[in-house]
């Protein structure tokens, strides 16, 4: 029993002494003290602590930015009056991932354009729409869908 002890505290000084030169914990000049290079390490960790709370919240700021910012856009193409064609009116969805946004719809007639914005808050529209801007809401909310699968 004692032989075992013995061995068993070789080893140990050993795996310790292998890992105090592989780790360098201690350093060249034998005058620095262990409680100099504690409080050396100490004080290196709260600064890495520091700059780790910064990250975090320069990255939750960018999580919100990204939230808000939009994600799927739709545009549909249309005719507002029948005598001027090419379809050179348009309405156009932007929606963040919340499912919140815009749609500008631009009507285009001989005597000039009209631009209508109006908001869209969690898939819901605001205001009531016209059919082509029901149309642009459906389709960017199906691509937000498939996006969010």
């Amino acid at each position: 029993m004692i032989w075992f002890l013995v061995v068993f505290n070789l080893v140990n000084l050993t795996l310790a002494g292998w890992l105090i030169y592989r780790l360098r914990i201690f350093p060249k000049k034998p005058d620095t003290s262990l409680l100099e290079l504690l409080s050396q390490q100490k004080t290196q960790l709260n600064q890495t602590f520091k700059r780790m709370d910064k990250l975090e919240k320069a990255l939750n700021h960018l999580v919100k930015e990204v939230n808000m910012s939009p994600l799927v856009w739709s545009m549909v193409r249309f005719s507002a009056f029948n005598q001027i064609g090419a379809h050179q009116s348009f309405s156009l969805c932007w929606l963040n991932k919340r499912a919140s946004g815009y749609i500008l719809t631009n009507i285009y007639s001989q005597a000039g354009s009209r631009f209508y914005l109006k908001e869209v808050v969690k898939g819901k529209e605001m205001v009531p729409l016209s059919p082509e801007e029901k149309e642009s809401l459906t389709k960017a909310l199906n691509k937000l869908k498939l996006i969010s699968r």
